[in-house]
């Protein structure tokens, strides 16, 4: 028996590369060759691409605050948080929080 068969829903992992426009995203194949733009309510979001720097929120702990990634190893980021305590999260689980350019320079 086969793993998938005709008419099956699949979510495929893929790097975007750019915001084409408000509803198109342009992504790279899943070989990675070349670039194809797909409608944004097609895709499921996998994860975040949490890098240094970047001010994320615990999804899956309510009313965590925030924090500043400080480093990244494998699959989990070191962070401060807004309180000043320092902790491990789990990328998974995280998202990042949009904020202003002023914001990102403080």
């Amino acid at each position: 028996m086969t793993k998938f068969r005709k008419g099956d829903v699949v979510s495929i992992e893929c790097v975007v590369q750019y915001q084409y426009s408000e509803t198109e995203l342009s992504i790279l194949q899943p070989n990675g060759y070349s670039a194809i733009l797909i409608d944004t309510d097609k895709v499921t979001l996998v994860r975040n691409d949490i890098q240094v720097g970047d001010l994320i929120k615990n999804s899956s702990v309510p009313g965590e605050p925030e924090g500043r990634v400080l480093a990244i190893q494998g699959d989990y980021a070191w962070l401060e948080t807004s309180c000043g305590d320092y902790s491990t999260w789990k990328i998974t689980r995280c998202e990042r929080v949009e904020t202003s350019q002023s914001q990102v320079a403080a």
